[in-house]
């Protein structure tokens, strides 16, 4: 899209928590992100560790993601 997240987000009816989430990575939501992108990039296990969040619980919610995604991927094209 090549723009900025701000500027693509703006338009959406998105709440400002999650609005926060995306952007500075703040809150709860914000964690959880932070944690899927280091577990995403391979990243140390305390890295995703010092979000508080269990990894099994990450790992499940980002195998679901995956899975969410390609079946949507597939009604769409």
């Amino acid at each position: 899209m090549d723009q900025p997240l701000e500027i693509i987000l703006s338009p959406l009816p998105l709440t400002e928590h999650i609005k926060n989430a995306l952007l500075r990575h703040e809150g709860s939501l914000g964690r959880a992100l932070r944690a899927t992108l280091a577990y995403e990039q391979g990243g140390a296990p305390e890295e995703i560790d010092a979000t508080g969040l269990p990894f099994d619980i990450l790992r499940n919610a980002y195998l679901e993601a995956l899975i969410w995604s390609r079946e949507t991927s597939k009604a769409l094209f």
